[in-house]
């Protein structure tokens, strides 16, 4: 038998409390719809200075009510947005606690970086297991063989300028995979129409996994979403060749930016990578970034080639690759 449960006595100070519950309810909402004014000011700043001619920004800035330090304040915030859960803050006082300590935590990887281009010089760039080579995606294509790789696996650029390297990726792929062989490439939702379109000018469309990441998710005020994940487009190139089974939905630990600003997590990569990549196979990332994709690749017994215009992002995988493989060294492994 279900007992009623008994009725609290109503005392003079309930009115009060009732009151204080909803004040305090609107002061949190207040609060965090300031921290999403601020970074909308902060993209509106952005936008507007890069139209400006030079000369043109203070008075314009003037305008606005806005001074210079607090434009360059909001322009910080809005620039460096992925590095804060602007859903889950208070307000604007914790967004720039949360950016001091990344800060401090950037220029400790700083120095470490700087510490592996040191040693990049002692390294290889070349060995039996990797070669990288400083060259756009687009130059991949003359070096590297037709129908030699087994597998693309990268993680392109997001900004709409760089939107046109998907072409650049389409042939590259077109011309050095294998026949069923396959392209994944990890890209934002925002463009997703124009680049389904360029890469199927080129490759057959196969199937799209959801990579969610823990941590920080971007503001996209264009679509009014706060954004956590992101696309696996998988395409091949004739009909797939492989048979094993793989799954659709990958749940990492987020950003891994100790060799590189917006690498990836090495584990979310490995729970996918370990179900299709081989032996023997040929790894491709024309997109080097840190170094993730061939890290794993050298896990799993690939040979892993690796390409990026950045050449401290080649020296930094340099050192990273060289120290995988010898970990990985029939000698090492004996010594375990």
């Amino acid at each position: 038998m279900k007992l009623p449960r008994p009725r609290l006595a109503r005392t003079p100070l309930d009115p009060p409390a009732a009151e204080l519950r909803r004040l305090h309810g609107e002061y949190l909402a207040l609060a965090r719809k300031t921290v999403e004014h601020a970074l909308r000011i902060g993209e509106l700043l952005c936008q507007v200075k890069r139209q400006l001619g030079h000369g043109a920004w203070l008075p314009w800035l003037a305008k606005t009510g806005i001074n210079a330090r607090s434009a360059q304040r909001f322009m910080t915030l809005w620039r460096r947005r992925r590095e804060i859960k602007s859903d889950k803050l208070s307000n604007v006082a914790d967004a720039w606690r949360v950016l001091a300590s990344a800060e401090r935590s950037a220029e400790n990887r700083e120095m470490r970086r700087h510490g592996m281009l040191e040693r990049a010089a002692q390294c290889a760039s070349a060995t039996r297991d990797f070669e990288l080579h400083h060259a756009s995606c687009r130059d991949a294509i003359a070096v590297l063989r037709p129908d030699s790789v087994d597998w693309i696996i990268t993680d392109p650029m997001y900004q709409d300028a760089d939107l046109p390297v998907h072409e650049d990726l389409a042939e590259l792929a077109a011309h050095c995979l294998k026949p069923g062989g396959s392209l994944m490439c990890m890209i934002g939702a925002l463009r997703l129409p124009e680049i389904l379109a360029m890469l199927g000018a080129k490759l057959q469309y196969h199937w799209v996994l959801f990579y969610v990441m823990d941590g920080p998710t971007s503001p996209v005020y264009a679509r009014k979403v706060f954004n956590g994940t992101r696309m696996i487009l998988w395409y091949t190139k004739g009909k797939y060749s492989g048979t094993d089974l793989l799954r659709d939905t990958i749940i990492s630990d987020g950003i891994d930016p100790r060799f590189h600003k917006w690498g990836k997590s090495i584990d979310g990569f490995r729970q996918f990578m370990r179900k299709i990549v081989h032996p023997g196979n040929v790894v491709l990332d024309p997109f080097l970034g840190g170094g993730t994709t061939g890290e794993v690749a050298l896990e799993l017994g690939a040979r892993f080639v690796g390409f990026d215009i950045d050449e401290s992002a080649i020296a930094v995988s340099r050192v990273r690759l060289n120290e995988v493989a010898a970990r990985l060294s029939p000698v090492a492994v004996a010594a375990e």
